[in-house]
């Protein structure tokens, strides 16, 4: 009785004993029996041992670890931009200081307001954010 074998790939394999066989990927074929040794050093397996596992080529399994590392790679770049901007209140309020003193230290007539504070527009240049007149009154005080 005939065992029936199957390739992952198009194969064609001749053996020792004289047999030609031509495999299509994933198609069971049966074989004639005396030749099992060479077709599983071919890597052609018996439809018994695959059972109902469904055959992927290499191709396939490659393509498929492939997306996974890049997802994954994706992802640990979404984690790592995600930290590196990520601001929190002391943050913000660290660049509004640094900025109220920068404006300060140019000591640009264009800058500043009569009264010698920061205009706010100025201000907002260097933060990147909106600021209030009341923030940087509040800012001032608390410095003096």
């Amino acid at each position: 009785m005939a065992t029936e074998y199957v390739s992952l790939t198009d194969r064609r394999i001749a053996t020792l004993k004289g047999h030609v066989l031509l495999f299509k990927a994933r198609v069971p074929q049966a074989v004639p029996p005396g030749i099992e040794e060479e077709l599983m050093a071919a890597g052609i397996v018996p439809v018994a041992v695959v059972g109902d596992v469904p055959l992927r080529t290499l191709e396939e399994a490659i393509q498929e670890e492939q997306e996974a590392r890049n997802a994954q790679d994706e992802h640990d770049t979404a984690v790592a931009v995600a930290a590196i901007t990520k601001k929190s209140p002391e943050f913000d309020q660290a660049v509004f200081e640094a900025a109220v003193r920068e404006v300060i230290s140019k000591n640009d007539p264009d800058d500043l307001t009569e009264a010698g504070n920061p205009k706010v527009k100025s201000v907002e240049a260097l933060t990147g954010f909106k600021v209030t007149p009341i923030h940087i009154r509040n800012f001032l005080k608390s410095t003096e």
